[in-house]
């Protein structure tokens, strides 16, 4: 784990993570990203405008967030749990 944060909107959480990623220099496209709430489409679009490559999380994303996720090929780790989760990903070049 490179940096761990909390705040009280995960908006900020992630703002606060990709700064500091920019501000040490550290490549985001190497990257996975947790956040333990819901994932909005405008978390997929900050997550895709920063590089990182997959967004993960222990709550369920909105359907328009997968749908952005599938356009832009950012994988989605959802419901995310020790033994199971959800997997959302635009990778696949036939979708």
């Amino acid at each position: 784990m490179l940096f761990q944060c909390e705040d009280i909107g995960r908006h900020n959480a992630l703002d606060k993570a990709i700064g500091y990623a920019l501000r040490h220099n550290i490549d985001l496209k190497k990257c996975v990203v947790y956040s333990s709430g819901r994932i909005p489409t405008d978390m997929a679009i900050k997550a895709i405008r920063a590089g990182i490559p997959v967004l993960a999380s222990k709550a369920s994303p909105s359907a328009e967030a997968v749908a952005m996720a599938k356009e832009y090929h950012l994988t989605l780790i959802c419901a995310a749990r020790r033994d199971r989760m959800k997997l959302f990903t635009g990778n696949n070049p036939t979708e």
